[in-house]
């Protein structure tokens, strides 16, 4: 008999093949619920739903730091974004360069969320702006800081997602704040209106530099499983880490295809090799030894804005499991 597992993540191009069952783990029957990734982290760390899950690595290193055992993480990341692009300033806004940000009001959904950690990180790194120099202001009621009850912040972000126009947004554009923090693009750019830009006017090239510096496609979010699972299941880990790793390249490939193109990019072939050029052929890599310089960095990045009060090593935090190697 299989092994039954309920499995809740968003739905992308890298896990459709678990909804429409073109991919199996070997050994498992996997119940996919395709919803959320911000509901899927509430409901996780609310009651530990889900027996697979997605999960914000913010969330999953907080959990671990503080004790909390009772997941473990595949080093499989459905979410890797460069946050540069997270910053957003008003049209009119005399602000520039990041070092402009000391002493302003600067809108943050989510205080401990990975994408604020990793971009709180680079203004660290790179520009020496630190967390304290700035005001950070929350769309709710609960304070923007690093201690905060991350299960109740998961709820207003589950919250947030449901209202027409975030709070925040409507802060900047009136300017009551003076740039926003966001890991959600603004109705105002996606709408081109002129009323909102990028920090970082030319983010692209400020993020293709951050990599080729450090070498780090940022992980946001990660796998992980019930430890009694694992406990009792060790081989499970390895059938869902192969299934995740097939599925990646999968939907890597159909990019590829251009009798119908598998997204609404016209010119995704040249992205895909200018993106190889610049990373490799593997730009998206699973696997402990591939993303250790990555996540190690991130949990100094969570310690030193005072999130962590330790730092776990990273071989608590995952399971040694690592791609197959390709010869093609």
């Amino acid at each position: 008999m299989p092994l039954k597992l309920n499995f809740a993540c968003g739905e992308y191009d890298r896990t459709l093949p678990f909804r429409t069952g073109d991919i199996r783990p070997e050994g498992i029957e996997l119940n996919y619920t395709p919803q959320a990734p911000e509901l899927t982290f509430y409901e996780q760390m609310k009651d530990l739903r889900w027996d697979v899950s997605e999960m914000s690595t913010s969330a999953y290193v907080q959990m671990r730091a503080k004790g909390q055992n009772d997941l473990i993480a595949l080093p499989v990341f459905p979410s890797r974004v460069f946050r540069h692009s997270a910053l957003y300033v008003r049209g009119d806004s005399d602000i520039r360069r990041p070092e402009q940000l000391r002493g302003k009001r600067v809108g943050i959904g989510w205080y401990q969320m990975s994408g604020a950690v990793w971009c709180r990180g680079a203004l660290m790194d790179d520009y020496g702006v630190m967390p304290h120099e700035i005001e950070w202001v929350s769309g709710t009621d609960v304070k923007a800081a690093a201690n905060t009850d991350q299960v109740h912040q998961a709820g207003d972000m589950v919250a947030g997602t449901k209202q027409d126009k975030p709070r925040l947004e409507v802060m900047l554009e009136n300017g009551e704040i003076d740039a926003l923090l966001s890991v959600h693009s603004p109705r105002a750019m996606e709408r081109n209106e002129g009323t909102v830009r990028y920090l970082f006017e030319n983010c692209r090239e400020v993020e293709e530099d951050y990599f080729r510096r450090t070498g780090i496609f940022p992980i946001m979010h990660t796998i992980v499983m019930k430890r009694e699972i694992y406990d009792q299941h060790q081989w499970a880990a390895q059938s869902l880490f192969d299934a995740f790793e097939e599925a990646k390249n999968r939907a890597v490939a159909k990019l590829y295809d251009l009798n119908a193109l598998s997204v609404a990019v016209p010119f995704i072939v040249h992205e895909i090799e200018h993106t190889r050029r610049l990373m490799g052929r593997d730009y998206w890599p699973f696997g402990l030894a591939a993303n250790s310089h990555c996540i190690s960095t991130f949990v100094r990045h969570l310690h030193d804005q005072e999130i962590i009060a330790s730092k776990p090593d990273i071989s608590e935090l995952f399971l040694d499991i690592n791609a197959k190697r390709s010869t093609t």
